[in-house]
């Protein structure tokens, strides 16, 4: 195997995958990854300096971006994939919108810790997590129930 099929190898067995990971499924795995570490990157390019929105804001700093990246490569592959955004503090976001009722914000900081916030319908989820290398149990279930993804047990 490759240097770059062990890491997509890894990051699939982060990502808690309960299947073999062969080399097509973490080809596939990388590839849809890479469609959001390409916009994390592009992002960081725009928003890396201070004041980059015009009001102030914190620019976005490699290491928020880093995790993000890992962050990206640990998403469940049966979750669809977030946009992606920057903060005026800073972070990084993930969004899930499915509607005004019906959205999460996962925000990325350069402490490793993953803050959330979700509406679904009339319920309000909101947590801080450190991240770990996955994401936290409690997001992948807000996310599939957001999305209507079958609830794994």
């Amino acid at each position: 195997m490759t240097t770059a099929t062990n890491e997509a190898s890894d990051y699939a067995a982060m990502a808690g995958s309960p299947f073999r990971t062969s080399r097509r499924t973490v080809d596939t795995v990388r590839f849809r990854s890479m469609q959001t570490v390409r916009e994390l990157q592009a992002l960081t390019q725009e928003c890396g300096s201070p004041n980059w929105d015009g009001y102030g804001a914190s620019p976005v700093i490699p290491e928020t971006l880093d995790l993000a990246r890992r962050l990206a490569f640990a998403l469940p592959f049966d979750i669809p994939l977030p946009s992606v955004g920057a903060e005026a503090d800073g972070h990084l976001t993930f969004e899930w919108y499915e509607g005004p009722r019906n959205v999460l914000s996962l925000s990325v900081s350069p402490e490793g810790l993953l803050c959330y916030a979700a509406h679904i319908g009339q319920s309000k989820r909101s947590g801080t997590e450190p991240f770990n290398g996955r994401l936290p149990e409690d997001v992948v279930q807000i996310v599939r129930r957001l999305t209507g993804k079958r609830v794994l047990t």
